[in-house]
């Protein structure tokens, strides 16, 4: 009897030596790539680094990321003047004759007389009229931010969208000049007055300190809004009776079967239509909702567990319902309200796919589409992504420290009534 308790002890704890070196190797594998100098995978099953790769570098390349916005990048001299060149010999724009300063006001009603009669030639005049940029040139300059497109005017946002024929009035001398030195000052000094409301000082944005910020923001008022919600909807359910009570949990049950990506569809019409791409508001609201139905049954669990007679004693002291509320049940919910609060704030800070889709511009992006930028088709910038993998990790890790006192009571309160 004794020997078979010693070798189940034995096999007890051999299985979790294994099962935490399973766990911990591909966590030990991930900081060894991310301290090592190089971009490819190490394969060695050894997750310790090589001390002559060893280096922070990836680290500093993941913090230090960014962008510079404005006009576009910069042009050197040879490109200034083959786009000077290019934009000094586009043929001009056609004139409308209705607009012609020259026009004798006499001659109005006998054009008038002929407007019917030069309707289809008209037709075939803008047919003709129309002028688009050479391929060739097209690709260079939206490969170059298409500078002087997008101060000189007649452009839209992906910078070829519009009639370059208008830039043809300025010469080669000036558009040079200010393509060398792209800013408004410079613009207004040589007299470029096209559509001057698109242009702006070209500046460097610290692409990883927005997405910070926005994962921040996102993840913690998704979490406040989410607990909000979530534990006035778990107490009205635990404590009252109401018609719709039943169909309401099981709606909130049948909901956690389906997959975030089926509803992204409706969910993107839905944010487009109230004008929230690009906009954390727009993510806040989708992730709250979307984290809602799982928080609201973790907690129900949990108010049931709180017994009835606290509540019945404080409204014989005269105490109202939201003050029972705030003052009793809160307090003595804190372990479930800090796991929670923690799933929250897990779902918003690690979501992905809806984060990629809904956000377009790179400083309205969180974290974890800023990791899906060292990912490409056909390459992997594994040092990159393994740093930026640690130091997005590095909040939840200080959070499940902070609150792990309250993790345990709160993920087993509510399995057994009463």
């Amino acid at each position: 009897m004794e020997r078979s308790s010693k070798t189940a002890k034995v096999l007890t704890h051999g299985f979790l030596i294994l099962f935490t070196a399973a766990i911990l190797f591909p966590v030990a594998k991930v900081i060894q790539v991310a301290f090592q100098d190089q971009q490819t995978f190490d394969m060695s099953l050894l997750p310790v680094p090589d001390p002559e790769l060893l280096t922070l570098k990836n680290f500093e390349d993941v913090l230090g990321r960014s962008k510079v916005e404005g006009l576009g990048p910069e042009l050197d001299e040879a490109d200034v003047e083959k786009l000077a060149a290019f934009l000094a010999g586009v043929p001009a724009p056609p004139v409308d004759a209705d607009d012609d300063p020259d026009d004798d006001p006499d001659d109005d009603a006998d054009d008038d007389a002929d407007d019917d009669a030069d309707d289809d030639a008209d037709d075939d005049d803008d047919e003709e009229d129309e002028w688009e940029v050479p391929g060739a040139m097209g690709t260079f300059m939206k490969g170059k931010g298409c500078f002087a497109c997008h101060m000189l005017g007649e452009l839209g946002r992906d910078g070829l969208g519009g009639d370059l024929r208008v830039v043809g009035r300025r010469g080669k001398a000036t558009l040079a000049a200010w393509l060398a030195e792209p800013t408004r000052d410079r613009a207004q000094e040589l007299g470029l007055r096209e559509k001057p409301t698109g242009a702006m000082e070209r500046e460097t944005v610290w692409l990883f300190g927005h997405q910070l910020f926005n994962s921040v923001v996102v993840s913690l008022v998704t979490t406040l809004l989410g607990i909000f919600l979530a534990t006035t909807a778990a107490y009205a359910f635990s404590r009252f009776r109401f018609p719709g009570r039943r169909a309401g949990l099981l709606a909130f049950l049948v909901i956690q079967m389906f997959p975030g990506t089926m509803m992204m569809i409706p969910l993107y019409i839905l944010i487009e239509r109230l004008g929230l791409l690009d906009q954390l508001l727009g993510l806040i609201l989708v992730y709250s909702t979307t984290a809602i139905p799982f928080c609201v049954w973790t907690l129900k669990g949990y108010f049931d567990t709180i017994p009835k007679e606290l509540e019945e004693s404080a409204i014989i002291d005269g105490a109202s319902r939201i003050r029972i509320f705030w003052t009793i049940i809160l307090p003595l919910a804190k372990p479930a309200v800090a796991v929670t609060a923690l799933f929250g704030f897990m779902t918003a800070w690690n979501e992905f796919i809806l984060a990629a889709t809904f956000m377009n511009d790179e400083t309205a992006q969180t974290l974890p589409v800023m990791l899906n930028g060292y990912v490409s088709a056909t390459t992997v910038e594994w040092g990159h992504f393994a740093a930026g993998a640690v130091l997005v990790s590095l909040p939840v890790v200080a959070l499940f420290f902070m609150l792990q006192k309250n993790l345990v009571g709160g993920l087993t309160a509510g399995g057994v009534k009463g």
